[in-house]
């Protein structure tokens, strides 16, 4: 046999393996998509174009379009991508991790289209249309049709990584509403030893957490110019009034009282938009729940919290959750009464503590 008759029967058997390989990945993802398009038929139409796939570990459904069954709202996404590691990942996938999760998964919405006029808006964290250019509607775009837009467009992407030896979970999330902001955060967790456990296991411990905002400046420019042309004064004074609210207002809006250098923080981003960065290393063995027992300044020490806004740090990090007037009204429209509150007792937690971090649990 001729040499040439032999490597186009290897490129043919190799084209036949790779072709029977795609086949079963996609049948078997296909499947398993059906399976999703009928349990949340009840709910909302799902509809794809096609199932693509990546034999080093990715999979991909194009032109998906999402519609509540009781709605009007059409969510389209170009594509939604799942990546792991390598064709091992897929066979898993299509057999809907049997065995166990992986190890590492990234998860990709691409091209996401949400519409302004639907029902969904609370979903993505914005604000109804009748917030307007208050505070809360600055923050969570609330006036987006009167600068012109008609829609949100979004990527956004999930990710984690188990370090299964250093019983770590690394948890990387974050989107894009392109003109609009983004935000990206990262979150290390500890006493992970397998996935399957964080169901039934106490609350993991967080290490580190870093998060990272953008307001993009033009657009939060335009709408400071648009919200102050509608009351007939300038920029610059109407951003002032966004803070000379009295403190209830705030308790509403942001769920704390910021102090003086967290508004300033607050009204700097406001005026000229651009990045805020959080960073914090919890105290070991710190529980989440316990921080409610704390004073403000001391939960932010715990925290080991730290803030920056274009990357000049906020040295005063102060806040209360007392606001009078109309905050306390609304305490008592969310709850307890603010003094059946007061009365009610507060549960005790101890944790293991270093010499090294006494100076972190002061009156503790």
């Amino acid at each position: 046999m001729k040499l040439k008759n032999i490597l186009l029967l290897l490129i043919l058997a190799g084209a036949t393996v790779y072709g029977g390989i795609k086949g079963y990945i996609h049948h078997q993802a296909g499947a398993r998509l059906d399976e999703l398009v009928r349990i949340a038929a009840p709910f909302v139409r799902i509809e794809y174009d096609g199932i693509s796939s990546r034999l080093e570990g990715v999979l991909a459904v194009d032109g998906v379009r999402l519609s509540p069954t009781d709605g009007y709202d059409l969510v389209t996404l170009r594509r939604v991508e799942i990546e792991g590691d390598g064709l091992g990942f897929l066979f898993d996938l299509g057999e809907g991790f049997a065995r166990q999760p992986p190890t590492r998964l990234k998860a990709r919405l691409l091209g996401m289209e949400v519409p302004l006029a639907g029902t969904l808006r609370p979903s993505l964290g914005m604000a109804g249309e009748d917030a307007g250019c208050t505070l809360a509607g600055v923050l969570r775009h609330a006036d987006l049709k009167a600068l012109g837009h008609t829609l949100i467009d979004l990527d956004a992407d999930a990710e984690y990584l188990l370090d299964t030896m250093a019983g770590e979970l690394s948890l990387r999330l974050g989107y894009r509403m392109h003109g609009l902001q983004s935000l990206s955060a990262e979150i290390l967790v500890g006493g992970v030893g397998e996935l399957t456990a964080l169901a039934t296991s106490e609350v993991p411990e967080v290490r580190r957490v870093d998060i990272r905002y953008t307001l993009e400046p033009e657009y939060i420019k335009a709408l400071i110019g648009h919200c102050a042309g509608q009351g007939g004064v300038a920029p610059q004074h109407f951003v002032n009034g966004l803070f000379q609210q009295e403190s209830g207002h705030y308790l509403r809006t942001l769920g704390i009282v910021p102090g003086p250098g967290l508004m300033e923080a607050l009204k700097e981003l406001v005026t000229q938009g651009g990045e805020v960065r959080l960073r914090a290393e919890p105290a070991p063995g710190l529980k989440p729940q316990a921080l409610q027992g704390y004073r403000p300044e001391d939960a932010v020490r715990m925290l080991g919290l730290s803030v920056s806004v274009n990357e000049r740090p906020v040295t005063d990090l102060s806040y209360s959750h007392q606001g009078g007037g109309r905050g306390a009204a609304a305490r008592a429209e969310a709850g307890a009464a603010p003094e059946e509150a007061a009365r009610r007792p507060q549960r005790q937690y101890y944790a293991p503590v270093g010499l090294d971090q006494l100076e972190r649990y002061p009156g503790r």
